[in-house]
């Protein structure tokens, strides 16, 4: 009997319920970051832009020290950039894995990558290439 491999959907279903407990760690953060950054009298705007386009937490603390020292937006942006840089190195070692994938997905799936949820996919990842579907 041959097997059949998992659908996009039910990837994408797993993937979900492997992150989900995730959110125990990320909402704390995020109510703290949310709490520091109108601390810091950063506007309430600029604060929740940062949540939605900063998804490094070490880049939004960082961001609010230069922000509130009067850092140029230059030294701001090149700073988080290098800070950030990981992420290229998370997207190269996923590039093979998604190769199926449209163009779409990667950005929305992209936008969604966290240090957290990288480490469960490329675990994942490790497991099915110790663990190979059989040939067809």
């Amino acid at each position: 009997m041959a097997a059949t491999l998992p659908s996009n959907r039910s990837l994408l279903w797993a993937g979900i319920r492997g992150t989900l407990p995730l959110i125990t760690s990320v909402a704390p953060f995020g109510m703290l970051f949310g709490a520091l950054g109108l601390a810091s009298g950063i506007p309430t705007g600029m604060t929740e832009g940062m949540s939605l386009v900063v998804f490094a937490g070490s880049a939004q603390l960082v961001g609010i020290q230069l922000i509130t020292g009067g850092a140029q937006a230059l030294v701001l942006l090149l700073t988080t950039l290098v800070i950030n840089l990981r992420h290229v190195l998370y997207g190269l070692s996923l590039a093979p894995h998604m190769r199926g994938l449209s163009r779409r997905w990667k950005w929305l799936l992209a936008c969604f990558m966290t240090d957290e949820t990288y480490a469960v996919a490329i675990s994942r990842y490790n497991l099915d290439a110790a663990d190979p579907p059989p040939n067809l």
